[in-house]
């Protein structure tokens, strides 16, 4: 396990660094393409995030007891995932209110996707530095949802 370990914390490092150094910026408004305008959801970072946060899950989770299979891994990878996919449906919602009520179903996501985590570290499924980095990575996305989502209330407000 400790193999294991050493890699999930280089994979989720290197895809922080990732994130972090792209020359993609956090752009929370729509942009023009042909006149259209549209919001492209890989474009922000909270999504690309939290897209590199539900591949780490997916990776730790291998590891996870096989009786396990229909139950806490099952639910932790779907709740992982639900982040990435509600912020990716919201950006295609037509109106703010609706893409801040995705923003906020994510958040809610991301809070079961913490819960799991801890609880998977207390089964014993997950050894602690791991279990650390990932509930590192959730605050911060969770703080990256909520600037989001009050940016786009905000702009809901201001019409």
């Amino acid at each position: 396990m400790v193999d294991s370990t050493q890699s999930s914390l280089a994979i989720l490092s290197s895809l922080r660094c990732i994130v972090m150094s792209s020359p993609v910026t956090l752009n929370y408004e729509l942009s023009t393409v042909d006149g259209l305008h549209m919001q492209r959801f890989q474009d922000l970072r909270v999504w690309q995030r939290s897209h590199a946060l539900a591949l780490e899950v997916y990776r730790l989770t291998k590891d996870f007891p096989s009786s396990e299979r229909f139950g806490i891994t099952s639910q932790l990878c779907r709740a992982v995932v639900s982040v990435p996919t509600n912020i990716a449906e919201g950006t295609k919602r037509i109106g703010r209110q609706d893409y801040a009520r995705f923003i906020n179903i994510a958040e809610g996501s991301l809070a079961e996707t913490e819960y799991l985590i801890l609880l998977s570290r207390d089964l014993g499924f997950l050894p602690p530095e791991p279990t650390i980095e990932l509930l590192e990575e959730i605050v911060e996305i969770a703080r990256m949802l909520n600037a989001l989502r009050a940016r786009v209330e905000k702009a809901v407000d201001s019409r």
